[in-house]
């Protein structure tokens, strides 16, 4: 069997011959069979026919040795990972402080969890000689802000506000905001927060609420006791 070599000499010469005949055929045309140029393009192309095979050959002797190191490479450096990764496995991280005897530190306790306020009834005592119309926004714990009113409040230190349906009226905090006034007076509990229902606006007030276990609680004392207590006896006569 022939080797790379043999093949390569074969090659050269039959390029050889073909470019020495093609050129003096071309030449003994040109010189209109003229010998003498013909033999020198003849021999001219046999040798421009070799150096072409010679040039092919060692570019693609070039790109097959490029091709052959290249994967040699890759090989080796996948192979050098193996090796590394089966010897030095990564081990866990050690802390140079630690001693392997001593007692692990407890787990933290959980957080304490945060108990949410229980929602709590409405009293409000009337400090007053007569009744008192009474408005209040309170934020329910089903429902959100809600306003109603009026509750005709009669005299007395104590009362647990109702809705109609005879349910305790019951906030889910102390934030509540009333407008309060004595019937027939200019007696009047007002603040800056304005809530408008059914096309009335209210000056609301946030009262003093003293928080207790069972209800936020709240009264109200009119700042001018004859004329509440004038009221009161209007209404009376009034209703005689």
């Amino acid at each position: 069997m022939a080797d790379g070599s043999g093949d390569f000499k074969e090659s050269a010469q039959g390029m050889g011959v073909v470019c020495a005949i093609l050129c003096g055929l071309a030449a003994y045309a040109v010189n209109d069979g003229n010998l003498g140029p013909t033999i020198i393009a003849a021999g001219a192309g046999y040798g421009a026919g070799r150096l072409l095979v010679f040039i092919f050959h060692t570019i693609r002797q070039l790109i097959i040795s490029v091709i052959v190191l290249a994967l040699a490479a890759g090989l080796f450096a996948w192979r050098v990972g193996q090796v590394s990764g089966t010897l030095h496995p990564n081990p866990p991280p050690v802390d140079s402080n630690t001693d392997e005897t001593s007692t692990p530190e407890p787990a933290p306790a959980p957080p304490t969890k945060v108990e949410v306020a229980a929602a709590k009834k409405i009293w409000f005592g009337n400090n007053c000689f007569g009744p008192v119309d009474l408005y209040i926004e309170w934020q329910s714990p089903d429902e959100g802000w809600v306003f109603n009113g009026p509750w005709r409040i009669a005299e007395g230190p104590s009362h647990f506000l109702r809705l109609p349906n005879g349910n305790f009226v019951m906030a889910a905090s102390p934030e509540i905001y009333i407008y309060a006034h004595v019937p027939g007076t200019d007696i009047e509990w007002s603040g800056d927060h304005r809530e408008s229902v059914d096309g009335r606006t209210y000056a609301m007030m946030k009262p003093n609420i003293t928080i207790t276990d069972p209800s936020y609680d709240f009264a109200l004392n009119c700042d001018n006791a004859e004329a509440a207590q004038a009221a009161a006896t209007n209404m009376t006569a009034n209703a005689m």
